[in-house]
């Protein structure tokens, strides 16, 4: 069973924004029995892969916990959230698997920037830091070395074919689930996926869309989906 720890990281040195804050709080209603356990230059060691090394010294903070999230649930178990996840129910039905991992809506990617938990020393997680070596991080390919598509690669290596729009998917070691559990509403043109299935949603805080994309985005979550899209077809006519 996945231990009850939320993990999160936070390089860089500045103070916790509003939003990460809120996101806290969530975990913390939800989760109140968890440990939640913060990973920072102070207790992570930023030079111990070449391409964790170049991202910080790039100053591309997404980036070091692209690769820092791997190595620290491979290394200690667990759960991990970005800081601008918000739960809205308990993490519990996720601590049987033995890995798993969400689809976001833009490209139907597996990530594990949504959220994603583990054993220790999962195989799957392995795979996904070795995705990492021979790597070094440069501001020109950050498109394609941006978590999305390495993640998604190795997902789809063990089995995987799904748009996240259809059932919860299981592998030797790996549970794939699709957008309504974790990435219910994303930026551009997605659907409105909240249910009963929902665990959590991204707030996009750290979007890699673009600035209308940001905007959109905290649009939405002041004034929720619906009215945001009454709102457009208003200025549409």
């Amino acid at each position: 069973m996945i231990s009850k720890v939320i993990h999160y990281c936070w390089f860089g040195g500045k103070p916790l924004p509003h939003t990460a804050r809120k996101c806290l709080q969530s975990w913390e209603r939800f989760c109140p029995d968890y440990e939640i356990k913060r990973w920072d230059e102070t207790n992570f060691d930023t030079r111990q892969h070449p391409f964790v090394a170049s991202a910080y010294d790039a100053g591309a903070w997404a980036f070091v916990s692209d690769w820092a999230r791997l190595k620290i649930l491979y290394d200690n178990g667990g759960i991990y959230l970005d800081t601008d996840v918000k739960l809205i129910k308990t993490l519990d039905g996720l601590l049987d698997n033995q890995c798993y991992i969400g689809v976001q809506q833009s490209e139907r990617l597996c990530t594990t920037g949504l959220g994603f938990g583990c054993l220790k020393s999962s195989p799957v997680v392995h795979e996904m830091l070795a995705q990492y070596d021979g790597l070094r991080f440069d501001w020109a390919h950050s498109q394609e070395l941006a978590c999305p598509h390495l993640n998604d690669e190795v997902v789809r290596a063990h089995g995987y074919s799904g748009d996240g729009l259809g059932d919860v998917e299981r592998f030797e070691g790996l549970t794939v689930y699709p957008s309504r559990f974790f990435d219910p509403i994303a930026p551009g043109d997605s659907l409105n996926l909240m249910g009963d299935d929902t665990i959590s949603v991204s707030l996009y805080a750290n979007s890699w869309g673009s600035k209308w994309d940001r905007v959109r985005r905290s649009v939405i979550n002041a004034i929720g989906q619906e009215r945001t899209r009454r709102i457009a077809e208003r200025l549409r006519k």
